[in-house]
């Protein structure tokens, strides 16, 4: 609906602002929280509460929409959808080439690639990360192996991925997951 490009954001620029500067937007509890963007406001409609999340360098963020801060380079995405399909999905993947390039509260996370097959498919993604200024490592092994202060790119055939906890949340649906 909106596309807006913020070219020196100040200290003072939140996200409730970037968009209150884009769109015509309704706010509650101090403006942390958007009640409408553009006239599309939250429901209980349907018997389900529709409202809007929102996400910064694709993650889902932890305060309100007028506590986040704006950094140079942020990429932020407003997505409007019922409660119950997935209250809180962590990570939206169309924000490429993040989470993996600014990553969270402007720290840049380390980027791991999992190689569980040939290598080249491997390389391909070592590739298009780095095309878009990503550092990641390739790392070679037979079985997904946890990464937790880095981002992991698992790649391989399916079979493999699901010997990995995180992988294999996907097959319980996006409440679990939060991939639709």
């Amino acid at each position: 609906m909106v596309t807006a490009t913020l070219g020196d954001p100040t200290e003072s620029d939140t996200v409730a602002r970037v968009l209150d500067a884009n769109a015509d937007i309704e706010t509650s509890y101090g403006g942390n929280f958007v009640d409408s963007i553009d006239g599309y406001s939250g429901s209980a409609a349907g018997g389900g509460a529709e409202d809007w999340f929102f996400f910064v360098n694709g993650y889902f963020s932890d305060v309100g929409a007028g506590e986040a801060r704006v950094r140079p380079g942020d990429r932020i995405w407003w997505d409007y959808r019922y409660w119950s399909a997935a209250y809180r999905v962590p990570a939206v993947v169309g924000s490429w080439p993040e989470p993996f390039l600014h990553g969270y509260d402007g720290e840049r996370p380390a980027t791991i690639v999992e190689c569980l097959t040939d290598h080249e498919p491997c390389a391909r993604v070592v590739a298009a990360l780095a095309a878009e200024g990503v550092e990641p490592r390739l790392v070679a092994s037979r079985r997904p192996v946890p990464h937790p202060d880095a981002l992991r790119v698992l790649v391989g055939p399916r079979r493999t991925l699901r010997s990995d906890p995180t992988a294999r949340q996907n097959e319980d649906g996006p409440g679990a997951s939060g991939v639709n």
